[in-house]
């Protein structure tokens, strides 16, 4: 069978969240993916069995889950694609123990907009004059327990200067509040002017969307940590290698 035409055994840790689901959902209408619940069991092992190996790990459980998953997949020498908020410090350790044998990439959040939006934040930290305030406000569904964001912090430390210091210290909101899937809101102010970067979440299924395309990219990376944002560059970097005129 070509390599293109294998399909693809994908293992979800946390298919029964509001995430997981719409994982699953999208997962069922794909071509050459085989989605099936990781079911972790108290001692880190899975319903995985070689007989029903896995060939690469979306992770969007919990912080136990997550641990759990990056136990299975080091014992199956897979990747993994972490989509989890509000990792300790514990399982990010165990996150880059585990780089050392396979890719790994701890995304905060898979969508490719939100993606975007850390950039453009990195670049305003760069160009704004030093007297312009930022600040951030980001809002999600009343319930979600980590705050400020996975999302929010990124854009934290996309805005750090030379001087190690944040644009954003001590300037970021949270709110939780009815079913708000995922909103980030960037201003930038000085006198006579305001710069404003939203991105807004209206569907969970972007973030699905993000982590089926992210599980596909990291089978091809070599082992180490990766970036969501390394698989957007790579497709761009494809999509203008393929123009001779670089137009």
């Amino acid at each position: 069978m070509d390599q293109q035409d294998r399909i693809i055994r994908l293992g979800v840790a946390g298919a029964t969240g509001r995430l997981g689901r719409a994982v699953m959902a999208l997962a069922a209408d794909e071509v050459g993916l085989d989605a099936m619940p990781l079911a972790i069991r108290g001692g880190g092992t899975s319903d995985a069995t070689p007989a029903n190996a896995i060939d690469v790990i979306l992770d969007v459980s919990s912080d136990r889950g997550c641990r759990r998953a990056i136990e299975v997949a080091d014992a199956q020498r897979v990747p993994i694609v972490i989509g989890t908020t509000g990792l300790q410090p514990e399982t990010l350790a165990a996150a880059d123990r585990l780089s050392r044998r396979v890719a790994v990439m701890i995304a905060p959040n898979l969508s490719r907009g939100a993606a975007v939006m850390r950039r453009l934040a990195a670049l305003a930290a760069k160009l704004a004059p030093s007297e312009w305030s930022f600040d951030l406000v980001e809002t999600h569904r009343h319930g979600k327990r980590d705050a400020p964001s996975g999302t929010a912090l990124a854009i934290v430390e996309e805005t750090v200067g030379p001087d190690g210091r944040s644009r954003l210290r001590d300037a970021v909101a949270s709110i939780r509040t009815g079913e708000v899937v995922g909103e980030h809101r960037l201003r930038m102010t000085a006198w006579g002017e305001e710069l404003v970067v939203e991105h807004r979440a209206l569907d969970r299924s972007v973030f699905a969307r993000g982590g089926i395309d992210a599980a596909r990219w990291i089978l091809a990376a070599p082992p180490g940590r990766h970036r969501f944002e390394s698989m957007i560059a790579a497709a761009l970097d494809e999509d203008q290698g393929s123009d001779p005129a670089g137009t």
